[in-house]
């Protein structure tokens, strides 16, 4: 029984974890895909497609991706990333996101985890620090770590964010970077420990 419950789980985290490489690897692929420097100036808005004049004189695959980009991120020019000359189909602080996602799945893939989400989120950690300060705290206590521990990971993207909204402040493209793969990391993390401490839990009970 428990090696269904690591095929299950395996397949499952392997799915998401592939998912985001691969989109990953297509989305830093992409802008090789095009003559170089043709992709300037794509500024627009979220959940709408602002530049298909342009993507319809690409290539099937980097058409896709850059449809995908164009209605999901904003593909402002100074927030985003240049290869070949060329933007990424998304900004640098998705492109850390995406990154973040892919390692967070990959970390889960090769854990041990059982059917207690609060047990199975400590096991990234290095076994004497679980062994000498994990023991002794109650499960209360852990929640309020996990709690603190997530907070951790979203809030400095939260907070570049908004300072950039709300103020006069601009980021840079390595702290966009770097605050969407901490975004990514905890949120797939903690998102695939949730689902593969189900999937056991699920098991054990049958």
């Amino acid at each position: 029984m428990v090696d269904d419950n690591l095929a299950v789980k395996g397949k499952l985290i392997i799915g998401l974890f592939s998912l985001f490489f691969v989109l990953l690897i297509f989305i830093l692929m992409s802008p090789f895909f095009a003559p170089s420097g043709s992709l300037r100036n794509l500024d627009g808005k979220e959940k709408r497609i602002d530049n298909n004049e342009k993507w319809e004189k690409l290539d099937i695959f980097p058409k896709i991706f850059y449809q995908f980009g164009d209605l999901v991120c904003h593909q402002k020019e100074s927030r985003s990333l240049k290869l070949n000359g060329n933007l990424m189909p998304v900004c640098s602080r998705d492109v850390g996101i995406y990154i973040g996602f892919a390692t967070g799945f990959f970390i889960v893939l090769i854990i041990p985890q059982n059917s207690s989400f609060l047990e199975s989120c400590f096991t990234i950690l290095p076994k004497k620090l679980k062994e000498r300060r994990i023991a002794y705290i109650n499960t209360k206590n852990k929640r309020w770590i996990i709690g603190l521990t997530v907070t951790g990971f979203l809030l400095p993207l939260a907070l570049d964010g908004c300072m950039q909204l709300l103020t006069s402040y601009e980021s840079t493209n390595t702290i966009r970077i770097l605050t969407g793969f901490f975004f990514g990391a905890g949120g797939s993390y903690f998102l695939g420990v949730l689902i593969g401490s189900s999937i056991v839990e699920t098991y054990d009970e049958q």
